[in-house]
């Protein structure tokens, strides 16, 4: 019996072996694989799409490309849903440059490593770009896919009114840090940091990542239907 249960044992431990190497191997393959960009690619120009989908910047503007796929409720409310996905889009593309703004303020602040500035920051980040007048961005371009019905909405913003806009906010970005506890010293060496920041202003920094990742994904959708 002793030597029955000591087979038993063994051969329990190789079997839990076997499977943590099993989901091992398969973690690291698939970490290891690469994008596939050719087939992303392929995809892309198979879609027929008009060149503002792939690509929708336009200097001097914040631009992005809303989509809405086909509805029951007519022409009418997909243009409703794209303009709110495009104006999303927008923001994200303001947040994301907000952020690597204010990061970079308490950089060269020397007050980086603070986490309490930077929680105050995030939160301040939020709140001004919540509050950007996205009302002003106005539709530059459609197009309706004729074979899915998708349709596909260019909403552009001028950069001038959102730099204006967030120029205005230093003051809530300042107050952000004096109620998480900085000295005068640290909020106007923090706030002369970002004045020249927001001259520096890319919202075309990340542009053709998002907007080839949502229309891959549109066309990844379609391929399954």
């Amino acid at each position: 019996h002793l030597q029955m249960n000591f087979l038993i044992t063994i051969f329990k431990n190789l079997f839990k072996f076997f499977v943590m190497f099993a989901l091992l191997n398969t973690a690291f393959a698939c970490s290891k694989k690469p994008v596939d960009t050719a087939q992303q690619k392929a995809e892309l120009a198979n879609l027929n799409l008009p060149a503002w989908v792939l690509d929708p910047r336009i200097e001097g503007k914040v631009a992005a490309v809303g989509i809405s796929p086909s509805s029951k409720g007519g022409l009418k409310v997909q243009i409703a849903q794209a303009e709110t996905d495009a104006r999303g889009n927008i923001a994200q593309q303001i947040s994301s440059e907000v952020s690597r703004i204010t990061k970079d303020s308490l950089q060269k602040a020397n007050v980086d490593n603070n986490e309490a500035y930077q929680a105050a920051f995030s939160q301040a980040t939020k709140d001004v770009v919540k509050n950007v007048p996205l009302t002003g961005a106005v539709r530059q371009n459609i197009y309706r896919d004729p074979s899915t019905g998708d349709l596909y909405v260019h909403m552009v913003l001028d950069q001038t009114a959102v730099r204006s806009y967030l120029e205005e906010s230093l003051d809530t970005f300042s107050k952000s840090l004096a109620n998480a506890g900085a000295t005068r010293k640290t909020i106007d060496a923090t706030q002369n940091a970002m004045k020249p920041l927001f001259d520096e202003l890319d919202f075309e920094r990340n542009i053709n990542k998002n907007n080839t990742a949502n229309t891959s994904n549109n066309a990844s959708d379609q391929s399954k239907n």
